[in-house]
């Protein structure tokens, strides 16, 4: 399995899953129109 991290930009509201071994950005949630305080699986 991957190892991912979530970046959370607070100005923005997104939400920004990339994949640790290759860097690459994965996805990008958009979409909020509040700040973001959690992501479950």
């Amino acid at each position: 399995m991957d190892e991912i991290e979530f970046n959370f930009d607070i100005l923005d509201k997104t939400i920004k899953i990339r994949n640790l071994q290759t860097g690459e950005l994965e996805n990008t949630l958009t979409g909020h129109n509040d700040l973001v305080y959690a992501v479950g699986d």
